[in-house]
């Protein structure tokens, strides 16, 4: 177990911040509500997080039907932004959001650092 507590909002924003071009970052329940959320302007992060966790969840189901193994990652990317997701756990996920796919492996990077710090958080 660990001897500190993570404060999720806080990681969050010290994360987004750390890479250029991120403009969101959230920790979401499968069930698509979030735990934690930073965004440097104005975003409905809540519609964003339910909307990957649908998508991560379909993905899971056809990773597992397929016999893949257990999901790890997933982008998304579109005309404007990408969407880099990471689970946590088997019920959770960690998401940044950047303008297009800039620092796309810095956020990468910082995603994964996140995911494994949360993780062992709920242990």
């Amino acid at each position: 177990m660990r001897d500190t507590i993570i404060d999720f909002s806080q990681r969050l924003r010290t994360g987004v911040e750390k890479v250029p071009g991120a403009v969101a970052g959230s920790l979401v329940g499968l069930d698509g509500l979030e735990i934690a959320s930073y965004a440097l302007r104005e975003i409905d992060t809540a519609v964003i997080d339910a909307e990957l966790a649908t998508t991560i969840s379909a993905a899971l189901r056809s990773s597992n039907g397929m016999g893949m193994g257990k999901v790890r990652e997933l982008i998304l990317t579109t005309d404007g932004v990408t969407a880099v997701a990471r689970t946590v756990g088997s019920d959770f996920f960690v998401s940044f959001l950047l303008k297009g796919d800039y620092s796309l492996g810095l956020a990468r990077i910082e995603v994964m650092r996140m995911a494994k710090e949360f993780e062992d958080s709920f242990v």
